[in-house]
C-alpha cells in the first residue's frame, strides 16, 4: 500500500507538533470499522458464521494510502471458527495496550474485543496520546481491567461531547455494555 500506517502518522504529527484533525480521526476509524464489519460477518460455504476476531486491530495495522483509502491489515493472529488453535492456553496474542479486558482474562472472544481495540484507537487518534501504551505491561493490564478511563475531551478540549460518549461505550469494561457490532459503532461515529 502506497501510504503509511496510523501509528507512524501519529508519530510524525507529534514530532512536528501538528494536530490530526478530528474529522480525519473519525474517518479513519469509521473506515476501519467498515473493514471489521466485513470480516465479522464472514460466513463459510454453507452460510455459517466464521466468527472472525482480528485480535490485533491497532494503529500499526491500519494503513492510510496517499489517496485516503483506509485498510486493515495483518490477520496473522486472527481467530475464527474452525481454525486450529495456535495459541497455548494462557498465552496472549496481539498488543496488550489494545486488548479487551476479556482477552486479558483469557475468556472466549467475540467481535466486541475488536471493538474495544478500535475504541482505544479512536481515543488515541482524538487525543494524540496513548491510553494504555505509556504504561508497562502489568500496569496496562490493570488499567484496562479497571473501570476508569478519561474522556478524550479531557485531553483535547473542544471535542464534541458525543465523541466522549462513543469512546466511553466502546471502552466499557463489560463487553455487554459495548457496541454489539462494528456497524453500530460506525453509525454513531458517522452521525
Amino acid at each position: 500500500i502506497d501510504g503509511v500506517d496510523l501509528e507512524v502518522l501519529q508519530q510524525k504529527a507529534a514530532e512536528q507538533r501538528l494536530r490530526i484533525p478530528t474529522w480525519f480521526a473519525v474517518h479513519v476509524v469509521a473506515q476501519t470499522l467498515e473493514a471489521l464489519s466485513y470480516v465479522h460477518n464472514l460466513t463459510d460455504d454453507e452460510g455459517r458464521p466464521r466468527n472472525v476476531v482480528h485480535r490485533d486491530a491497532t494503529p500499526s495495522n491500519i494503513f492510510v494510502s496517499h489517496l485516503g483509502q483506509v485498510k486493515l491489515l495483518d490477520f496473522g493472529v486472527a481467530h475464527f471458527a474452525g481454525k486450529s488453535p495456535t495459541t497455548q492456553a494462557g498465552q496472549l496474542k496481539g498488543k496488550i495496550a489494545y486488548m479487551a479486558p476479556e482477552q486479558l482474562r483469557a475468556r472466549e472472544l467475540d467481535e466486541r474485543a475488536d471493538l474495544f481495540s478500535i475504541g482505544v484507537v479512536l481515543w488515541e487518534a482524538l487525543t494524540q496520546e496513548r491510553l494504555f501504551g505509556h504504561l508497562n505491561e502489568m500496569q496496562a493490564m490493570i488499567a484496562i481491567c479497571d473501570e476508569g478511563r478519561p474522556a478524550p475531551s479531557e485531553k483535547t478540549p473542544g471535542l464534541h461531547p458525543r465523541l466522549d460518549a462513543i469512546c466511553r461505550r466502546a471502552l466499557a469494561l463489560e463487553r455487554e455494555s459495548r457496541y454489539a457490532t462494528a456497524e453500530d459503532f460506525q453509525s454513531d461515529l458517522l452521525e
